[in-house]
């Protein structure tokens, strides 16, 4: 069986597991979410958590076959999986290849299995719901490394352990060594102080090398996870929001990555064994542990007086560096706007505002950053001046050996310097806050409806049906659609036309499933549009826009975008009937040369024969082109209406259109004005009612 056969096994079990557990899913939608890069057991329990199934792996115990929970998925040796509906001690029953159960007993199945079983549960949904991004997210992220966190720890207090050597070593010499006057003595205690410190830097590489294998596989998770549920987003997500805000809010993985990554982070688990250097002060002397123990609440008090503050500050910091992001964005997009213009002046005023606000309120922070560090330095400075004013009386009072109180001062230093790193710890925790809740806004954000569990249309014959549709951008706002009743035919070719917002262009979204609409039904072939597996959707959909994406690729692969495995004589095909060949012949490298990013390096209108040829490469069954010979000169478009027999055959095809002469021979035209549809009819038949189809006709003679 080959790799591919292996998969769609295993897609078809995870579809039937997840019945089972009354969640409607289908095969072919989860090989398209959720596509397996091995279909080994790891592979198989990602997917399943995805669709909503607790797994669990576990090792096959063939004398007690009649404790395994069924139904499961076990995999044989040959790397297949198959489901198992049921065991017991003498046979099992297992979904054969014909879908059909099938019974073998234990000899033939200790034989043919690998041992390898998963267990599916599903999952609480109302736990499911209330689970959100934040920081409940990280501490569950570093207990799926528990066990690297622990061999952290461990090195961590060893670490602790080491740093007593020193100020021990120190105490000796000045107490024992130099009064003694034994050079054997301080031979020994040297080298076996450079051994520690040795194995001390030794320790210190293995911590920072485990943390930071840790946080790196955390940080990739945490990466995936934001660029998957972009991908999850319903369309309307980002209608609403600029470039420049979500870039923000994504570039906010960086913050996160320098934290996880950043010394400080390693000063929290210092932080933390700090208690093990206030213990062994205790054995010196509790009168001056007791001061060094005082800073503590001093460091807190600091502590909790600055943070609401600097995190207010860290939320203003980030809304005008998101302005300053977007404002930046759009002006690198729209120089030729702009210059065209001539308006850069207003533009550099306008900068030097939002410049102002996002300097001015890294500025706040600065400040309040300073004034927390200098706190943490004097209470620093106090504990070290009180310490040696009553060690130094200690000593008179022959309470410490001067050895002793050199020592103490060691480790009240070693205990402070975490305390004293607390500074950064609080501009970076306020950092990390905020970067937190601004994924969040992604991370948190609905998803589209799970697609998954939604009907998958194998095949589409085209049949469009439109019922008492209407639809607004945003509640309080006009309707763009109002009361929309419109039924297409398979193979039927309409014209959409109509003045500037008469809501052709929102229609052909939402027939795309691009938005909901507020009441009303769109179906295709029967089926509503909400219910429809919107992937499985658009791959019968060929959309052509007015202003075309274009990515930083190969023609080739632009046009092959949807589908990487066409044949190049498709694509030729395809780029003949857009118009598009021969340029694209002409060009040094043809069909392999690389274009910049969108695009920029064609024109307009070779841009749009691009797009066309994207649109029509796949064959879709429904295609829609709005407003999509708008670039094109009149020789290219000329061109393409030749050709537009050819490539409307066998589809249902939607144009949307200002010129009319584009839909003059459409099998019907549908005029729309102020979201509704005033008139239907071929040319032939609007032109003789004398209504709005005549006036515009008659305006673009």
């Amino acid at each position: 069986m080959s790799v591919l056969e292996v998969k769609e096994r295993a897609y078809q079990s995870l579809a039937w597991i997840a019945q089972y557990h009354n969640k409607p899913v289908d095969a072919n939608a989860i090989s398209h979410e959720y596509p397996l890069e091995s279909a080994d057991s790891h592979a198989i329990r990602v997917v399943a958590k995805k669709l909503g199934l607790d797994t669990q792996t576990q090792k096959i115990d063939f004398n007690a076959t009649n404790s395994l929970p069924c139904p499961a998925l076990v995999q044989d040796k040959a790397g297949n999986w198959y489901i198992l509906l049921s065991a017991d001690s003498a046979h099992v029953e297992i979904l054969g290849d014909d879908r059909k159960p099938l019974s073998i007993d234990i000899h033939t199945f200790k034989n043919l299995a690998a041992g390898t079983v998963i267990t599916f549960l599903r999952m609480d949904e109302h736990l499911a719901e209330k689970e959100t991004f934040g920081g409940a997210w990280f501490v569950q992220a570093f207990l799926r490394f528990r066990h690297s966190i622990s061999q952290i720890l461990l090195t961590a207090l060893v670490l602790q352990i080491c740093i007593l050597v020193i100020p021990l070593f120190i105490q000796t010499v000045i107490d024992k060594v130099v009064v003694h006057q034994s050079m054997s003595t301080l031979v020994m205690l040297t080298l076996g102080v450079g051994l520690v410190l040795c194995m001390e830097t030794i320790l210190e590489l293995v911590k920072r090398y485990l943390l930071a294998h840790t946080t790196s596989r955390i940080d990739a998770e945490l990466g995936a996870k934001l660029f998957d549920k972009l991908m999850d987003l319903p369309y309307r997500f980002f209608s609403e929001r600029s470039v420049g805000q979500i870039t923000a809010r994504m570039n906010e993985v960086e913050r996160i990555r320098i934290f996880l990554n950043g010394a400080t982070f390693t000063a929290l688990i210092d932080l933390m064994l700090s208690a093990f250097l206030l213990v062994v002060m205790f054995l010196y002397s509790q009168t001056l542990a007791g001061i060094v123990g005082l800073s503590i609440p001093l460091y807190l008090a600091v502590c909790f007086l600055i943070l609401p503050k600097l995190f207010k500050l860290y939320g203003k910091q980030f809304e005008t560096s998101a302005q300053s992001n977007g404002f930046l964005v759009e002006t690198v997009a729209g120089v030729e706007t702009l210059r065209a213009m001539a308006v850069e002046p207003q533009m550099r005023y306008q900068w030097q505002g939002i410049l102002a606000a996002y300097v001015r309120s890294r500025f706040d922070v600065t400040w309040w950053v300073n004034i927390g560090v200098e706190s943490v330095n004097l209470i620093s400075k106090l504990i070290t001046l009180f310490v040696l004013f009553f060690g130094a009386k200690a000593v008179m009072q022959s309470d410490l050996s001067i050895g002793q109180l050199v020592a103490f001062n060691m480790l009240a230093a070693a205990f402070s310097a975490p305390m004293i790193r607390l500074s950064q710890l609080w501009q970076e925790l306020q950092q990390m806050r905020v970067s937190v809740r601004r994924l969040g806004d992604i991370l948190n954000h609905p998803s589209d409806t799970l697609q998954t569990q939604k009907h998958w249309l194998a095949d589409v014959e085209g049949r469009l049906d439109i019922s008492k549709l209407s639809f607004q951008y945003k509640p309080g706002h006009p309707y763009s659609l109002n009361n929309i009743n419109l039924s297409v035919k398979p193979g039927e070719i309409i014209g959409l036309v109509g003045r500037s917002g008469s809501g052709k262009s929102t229609l052909a979204k939402l027939i795309q499933g691009l938005y909901e609409p507020n009441s009303g039904t769109i179906s295709i072939d029967s089926n509503p549009l909400n219910s429809i597996n919107a992937h499985s959707l658009r791959k019968h959909l060929g959309v052509v826009l007015q202003e075309n994406v274009l990515f930083s690729d190969t023609i080739y692969k632009n046009i092959s975008f949807a589908n990487p495995h066409l044949t190049f004589e498709q694509i030729k095909y395809a780029a003949n009937l857009a118009g598009a060949h021969d340029f694209i012949s002409q060009m040094p490298e043809g069909y392999q040369t690389r274009l910049e990013e969108r695009g920029s390096n064609l024109s307009g209108g070779q841009r749009q024969r691009i797009a066309i040829a994207r649109a029509i490469v796949n064959e879709p069954k429904i295609l829609i082109l709005d407003e999509a010979t708008s670039a094109l000169d009149y020789e290219s478009e000329k061109k393409l209406q030749h050709n537009l027999k050819s490539i409307c055959a066998n589809k249902t095809v939607i144009i949307v259109a200002h010129r009319l002469s584009t839909v003059r021979h459409a099998d019907r035209i549908v005029v729309m004005d102020a979201g509704e549809i005033k008139e239907e009819g071929t040319h032939e038949q609007l032109i003789e009612k004398q209504g709005l189809y005549a006036d515009l006709y008659q305006q673009s003679q």
